[in-house]
Formats: structure tokens, C-alpha cells, sequence
């Protein structure tokens, strides 16, 4: 039951995210949720791509696009494990860097007991004139509005 919970709060987080960033901004930033604007493979187009939440700047805004996707599993604190991340949602997460031409990623997952003192996750590639650049971040599922807002200053001052 608790998992089910986390489920349907994370997949408000996409929406509240959505709406504090557009607000925070101002209006300036472009945030959609459920971007399905490229597939994996383009002849034939397959394999859909559906980041749970693209962030645009301004065409001169030098913030470019961040991809953020939510997911419900509970992290640990051992870098020896990953600290539990998936191989597959990391290889997701590099497929989104390629086809969406950014290096800013963020992986957002629920803050809980067992990852305090984890505030900078960060793996970083670097691939021809393309790196990618995942960070790991934490929202309090308690207090959502307060990690929204820490994590829209972390990307735009």
C-alpha cells in the first residue's frame, strides 16, 4: 500500500513541478509534462520517448532544456550499489540526453530516512561534444512545494 502511495504522489510531482517552475519563472519557462515529442529510433519512428517532465528556456536563455523524470523507488545511501538506482533508468536517462541535445538530467526520487546527508548525487559522461550530466534529487513528498522550489533555484538563480 505504501508503494501505491508513492506512485500516485510522484506522478502529482510531475504536475506540481510543472506548475511551480512555470510559476517561479514567471511564465518564462516552457514546462510540459509527458513530452512525446521524440522516439528512440526515427526510421521507422519506434520506441517512443516520455520524459515526465521537459524544461525549456528562452531561446537565449543559456539554461537550454533539463529533463527531469520521477520515480518511486526508495534510493539507499551506499555508492557501492548505485545507491539503488536502475541500470535501466540510467540508460533511459542517456537516451533522453542524446535525442533531447542536453547534457542537464535529473532523476527525482522520494526523499526518506535512509538518504539523509545525500544531497549531491551526480554521474556525469563526457561523449564527443555531448556530455550528460545526471543528478540525483530528493523531494519530501511531505513538503513538496519546498523541494520544487529548491530544485527550480538549482537549475535557474
Amino acid at each position: 500500500m505504501q508503494n501505491v502511495c508513492i506512485v500516485r504522489c510522484l506522478f502529482q510531482v510531475a504536475k506540481w513541478v510543472k506548475q511551480c517552475f512555470f510559476e517561479l519563472s514567471d511564465g518564462k519557462l516552457q514546462v510540459k509534462a509527458q513530452d512525446r515529442g521524440y522516439y528512440l529510433f526515427d526510421k521507422p519512428k519506434r520506441f517512443r520517448l516520455r520524459p515526465d517532465i521537459v524544461v525549456r528556456g528562452t531561446d537565449d536563455d543559456e539554461h537550454g532544456i533539463v529533463i527531469m523524470d520521477t520515480k518511486w523507488k526508495r534510493l539507499n545511501a551506499d555508492p557501492a550499489t548505485n545507491y539503488g538506482i536502475s541500470q535501466q533508468d540510467m540508460y533511459q536517462m542517456y537516451a533522453y540526453a542524446k535525442k533531447y541535445h542536453t547534457s542537464k538530467i535529473c532523476l527525482i526520487y522520494p526523499y526518506h530516512e535512509g538518504v539523509v546527508g545525500l544531497d549531491d548525487i551526480t554521474f556525469y559522461a563526457v561523449e564527443g561534444d555531448e556530455p550528460v550530466n545526471v543528478q540525483v534529487r530528493f523531494i519530501d513528498l511531505l513538503n513538496s512545494r519546498k523541494g520544487i522550489e529548491e530544485l527550480f533555484s538549482s537549475f535557474w538563480f
